[in-house]
């Protein structure tokens, strides 16, 4: 799977906003919508479209795109942290469909500094996908 960096100016000025200690819960709930919107923005440019002719209103011919996954694409929401991300998301991508993901974490601490952690996974709803049957 690729990874992609989103080293924008705005991207970095909301991370900053989130690291900062200083940040009170509503700015930090809407900056994260804010970072998901963004960061759906930017997954649409990898996503594959076809060049298509529309008319305007005015009856003029136009070239255009159509992306072709739009309605491939699933949000799965890693509950309570990524709550607010994931609003965002879906403000880019509102076919999407969601699933739903429940997990903690257990850190093993040395000297008072987390040195391992293990995920364990208590709920798990992830659609299937359209060419799967239900």
């Amino acid at each position: 799977m690729p990874i992609y960096v989103i080293d924008k100016p705005i991207t970095l000025h909301i991370l900053t906003q989130l690291r900062d200690k200083n940040t009170d819960q509503i700015n930090f709930r809407k900056n994260l919508v804010r970072l998901g919107r963004i960061i759906g923005y930017e997954i649409a440019n990898t996503l594959d479209y076809d060049i298509v002719e529309v008319e305007t209103p005015l009856g003029i011919r136009t070239k255009g795109i159509n992306i072709t996954d739009l309605n491939n694409i699933v949000i799965i929401n890693i509950l309570r942290a990524a709550v607010p991300f994931v609003e965002g998301l879906l403000k880019a991508f509102p076919a999407a469909r969601q699933g739903v993901v429940g997990a903690s974490r257990a850190e093993v601490e040395y000297d008072s500094i987390p040195k391992e952690m293990s995920i364990t996974i208590y709920y798990k709803k992830i659609p299937k996908s359209k060419s799967q049957k239900d």
